[in-house]
């Protein structure tokens, strides 16, 4: 038998949720509870390439210095990421999935740091659990709120506006109700 809702949810009806859409910093501090940052072109687009092309460990990271700290410390981890857009002196790749497409990372970590992305997922210290949305598994992230079936939890997403993403970037899933 497939179910379709969560255990002792009947109908669609049942199985609402309020979502809060934050934006920037200061919509990263308020998030709590499950949330997802979405950065759909660049970081976490490139985040899952990483992940399909065999890194073992992405350590994001919103603080420049602390990037390069980190791997002057660990000269074998991969350095990748942007500021403004620009890949920094010294980094391995920039942000950009077309760079890293076809890299072999099988059992390495990176230190991905970037503009966006990586800055709320360092700015949402009320989340308990935060997950990284793009185009490239937005479907994984509804299947996993799915299966937690919050009643409520925040998108987070880079834009000074108020917008529904779904208007915005029509093949996002639609936030109003997750189902």
């Amino acid at each position: 038998m497939i179910q379709l809702f969560p255990r002792g949810v009947q109908t669609l009806e049942e199985y609402r949720m309020e979502i809060q859409i934050l934006h920037l910093i200061e919509g990263a501090r308020k998030a709590k509870g499950l949330t997802v940052v979405i950065d759909v072109f660049r970081a976490f687009s490139t985040a899952c390439f990483l992940k399909a092309n065999g890194a073992e460990r992405i350590i994001p990271i919103a603080d420049l210095d602390l990037a390069y700290r980190i791997k002057r410390e660990h000269p074998s981890f991969v350095l990748i990421g942007e500021r403004g857009g620009k890949k920094q002196p010294g980094f391995d790749y920039g942000n950009s999935p077309v760079q890293i497409k076809d890299v072999d990372f099988s059992g390495k970590t990176v230190i991905l740091t970037t503009s966006a992305g990586t800055q709320g997922i360092q700015n949402a210290k009320g989340a308990s659990e935060i997950l990284t949305g793009s185009f490239l598994n937005a479907g994984a992230v509804i299947r996993y709120i799915q299966q937690k079936a919050p009643a409520s939890f925040p998108w987070f997403v880079w834009d000074t506006k108020q917008f529904s993403l779904q208007r915005r970037i029509p093949c996002w899933p639609n936030t109003s109700r997750v189902y």
